[in-house]
């Protein structure tokens, strides 16, 4: 585990352990046992709160964030997979905002024909992405125990760009929170480090603060990496990979609004019932239109099922207890072998001591990380070259796409509640046209972040890809 105080509080690298953040209210076996929405009391916002926005550019209107996310459900079969046929959204969302005040989730319940909550759909609040859903859930959260931290009259739920998640009270937009306490802890964050950074900075802090470190401090190790011509990683080479990755990204969530916004007028005059009508005249035309300007690709999802039949099986009685990086790659093991190969993994992640770096920036390093090169060191040793993991980075999802797509799988490093994590994606999908192609993966891990095992999931312009050959 690593942790840097770096741009708003504390990030942790590879602080692998289960740390829930919202705890399930309902789940899928307990639905039919929920009392209605309105008896769970979820803290929607107040017409009063979402059209205090309205004027901002840079934020989503919550009716057409609604209205786009049914019509993008609809048409990527989404409310298929998850089983929704007959469900609504609520009418409002409750809103989940940045550091700097400004929405940046909205979460809509998914209800039943009885008005009973089967699901959370989890909408960006802003055009940053190509694509509004962020997250869908088969499940809801207990909102009103995060916000029972906070001692403000009316708290609002905050989150980073790591995914760290608070409670506190909003400040003016564009400001950081007067309060802000993290919903882990409970600790009050003082203001002084609190800042939403621009993607410049998020560039700059994971090239200098992280990548620049991120190398086995296993002497024994290291000496068998330079051996085959392995080297500690080029910095240079991450800024220019991250800063390409970026401008994609950017490219992408431009020509998606830019061709969402052509409907926009009919949309929002479209009753919910027509959007996920299949059979309704409204959607005849939109996917006609979703067709001929979008759905330019293979929209086959890519399972690998080996993987996914075993997901399980592994180690369910330690969930929440290891480490990300032992765990991912026991995980890789369990499913070829049948051989439980954790603590032998976990035998190769470095423990970390304490220490200062010189420029001020406070450092401390302990538990028990797992580095690139430490992952392909100890599969190679653990399987006797049977297996192998990559030890150069990727930040393409085209590339682990196409590596699931080839029936292998990849291991993602991404962030949750301000730790970065390692996952392990088994399956693979994409849908949109070149200038704007989205990628979306089926994921497992320790317990930390992945809730559902059963849906895909987005990703984030600054996770980096290893290839896994099983």
């Amino acid at each position: 585990m690593k942790k840097v105080l770096l741009l708003m509080g504390v990030l942790t690298l590879l602080a692998c352990q289960k740390k829930e953040f919202l705890e399930p209210e309902v789940s899928k076996s307990s639905i039919e046992k929920n009392a209605k929405v309105e008896d769970l009391s979820f803290p929607f916002a107040t017409e009063e709160e979402l059209s205090f926005f309205k004027s901002n550019p840079k934020v989503l209107h919550y009716e057409k964030a609604r209205k786009v996310a049914l019509l993008e459900m609809q048409l990527t079969n989404y409310i298929e997979e998850m089983n929704w046929n007959g469900f609504h959204l609520s009418e409002k969302p409750i809103v989940i905002y940045d550091l700097a005040s400004v929405p940046k989730y909205y979460d809509y319940i998914a209800l039943d024909s009885e008005n009973e909550p089967i699901g959370t759909v989890r909408v960006t609040a802003t055009k940053e992405k190509n694509t509004v859903l962020q997250s869908l859930f088969s499940k809801t959260f207990n909102y009103n125990e995060m916000l029972s931290k906070s001692s403000v009259t009316h708290p609002s739920f905050f989150i980073d760009w790591k995914g760290t998640e608070f409670v506190g009270q909003k400040s003016k937009s564009g400001e950081a929170p007067m309060q802000l306490i993290a919903t882990e802890s409970g600790n009050l964050i003082p203001q002084s480090e609190v800042k939403e950074p621009n993607n410049q900075e998020i560039i700059d802090a994971l090239v200098n603060e992280v990548f620049s470190d991120f190398y086995t401090k296993d002497e024994k190790i290291a000496q068998q990496l330079q051996l085959q011509g392995i080297e500690k990683i080029n910095v240079n080479g991450v800024r220019d990979s991250l800063q390409r990755s970026l401008l994609e990204s950017e490219e992408g969530a431009a020509a998606f609004w830019e061709d969402i916004d052509e409907v926009e007028g009919e949309l929002l005059q479209t009753s919910d019932e027509e959007i996920v009508n299949t059979n309704s005249k409204f959607f005849g035309r939109i996917r006609r239109w979703f067709s001929r300007k979008i759905l330019k690709t293979d929209e086959t999802p890519y399972i690998i099922h080996k993987y996914n039949e075993k997901r399980y099986s592994y180690r369910e009685f330690a969930r929440g207890k290891d480490w990300c990086g032992p765990w991912v790659c026991g995980y890789i093991y369990w499913v070829k072998y049948g051989i439980d190969a954790y603590d032998n993994f976990l035998a190769y992640a470095t423990t970390r001591g304490e220490g200062i770096i010189p420029a001020g920036i406070f450092k401390k390093f302990e538990g028990r990380p797992m580095t690139p090169d430490e992952m392909y060191i100890a599969m190679r040793d653990i399987s006797r070259g049977d297996m192998s993991i990559s030890s150069s980075y990727n930040f393409k999802d085209a590339t682990a796409y196409n590596h699931i797509k080839s029936m292998r799988p990849a291991i993602r490093l991404c962030g949750v509640a301000g730790e970065l994590h390692w996952t392990l994606a088994y399956g693979a999908k994409k849908t949109g046209p070149v200038v704007w192609r989205k990628y979306e993966f089926r994921q497992i891990d320790n317990g930390a972040k992945i809730k559902d095992r059963e849906t895909f999931t987005s990703t984030e312009w600054w996770n980096i890809w290893l290839r896994v050959w099983d």
